[in-house]
């Protein structure tokens, strides 16, 4: 009797196992769906919105570094001349 009785059981356990099988399969199924669809929208976006905004950042940097340096060599040139005026003006001074 106690075996017919954990027979049942056991078979009844195997039913319900069944039952939430597929309960646990559709939930893993839409979630899996949930995460993919993320990561595919966020990789859509960084790749055709961040990645190109970047690279113009980048390329205008390098412009601005371009224009800093011809902006440098400006203002040496310019204090070379000031110190040439200078050593000038002070032999002059001591000529005189």
């Amino acid at each position: 009797m106690k075996k017919i009785v954990f027979i049942f059981l056991a078979m009844v356990g195997s039913l319900y196992a069944c039952v939430c099988a597929g309960d646990i399969i559709s939930g893993f199924t839409s979630s899996k769906t949930h995460i993919v669809t993320t990561i595919n929208q966020a990789t859509t976006e960084i790749e055709s919105g961040l990645i190109p905004a970047l690279e113009k950042n980048i390329e205008d940097i390098k412009k601005q570094n371009e224009e800093l340096k011809k902006l440098l060599v400006a203002y040496m040139q310019n204090a070379e001349q000031k110190r040439e005026i200078s050593f000038l003006l002070e032999s002059i001074t001591k000529i005189q």
